[in-house]
């Protein structure tokens, strides 16, 4: 996808070989500085979830990129903003990739740098300038690791 007027953003060949992109048309209305309207097509929230874990895994010790913070903060934005329609798509998705090279990668990811509040892709999100101690991070492991093939700790039994 190649924008037309200045967007930032295109699908990598490593992002195309990982997942269906799930490409959502979105339109525009007409702007004063632009006549005609707009069309952008954008990502499921779950294509963005693993290009985003492969990119701080690729920029997390880098810090001519900040370390991948910003990556990880994206990731809490997205995982957290996601509705139940979008979740249970991510999940059907996860299920329908699951035996994919790159899933599985996605998989290792979470279990390695989102295993506890104290793995390295949860001190990045930390040390975001724009984090805030009211972020909820066990709910964003739990989800992280319920979203891909990473087993949850077994929760204290109420004896």
């Amino acid at each position: 996808m190649v924008p037309r007027r200045g967007v930032g953003a295109h699908i990598g060949h490593r992002a195309q070989a990982r997942l269906p992109t799930c490409l959502r048309r979105w339109d525009s209305s007409p702007s004063q500085s632009h006549q005609a309207p707009e069309t952008v097509f954008l990502p499921h929230p779950f294509t963005f979830v693993t290009m985003k874990l492969s990119a701080l895994r690729d920029r997390i010790d880098d810090a001519d990129k900040d370390l991948g913070r910003h990556h990880a903060l994206d990731l809490y934005a997205v995982v957290g903003s996601m509705n139940i329609e979008e979740w249970d798509a991510a999940r059907a998705m996860h299920t329908a990739h699951a035996q994919n090279a790159s899933m599985k990668e996605c998989d290792n990811i979470v279990s390695t740098l989102f295993a506890t509040s104290e793995s390295r892709g949860i001190l990045r999100l930390r040390e975001s300038a724009y984090y805030r101690c009211e972020f909820d991070l066990q709910g964003f492991i739990r989800a992280l690791k319920d979203l891909f093939d990473c087993p949850l700790p077994a929760r204290p039994s109420a004896e």
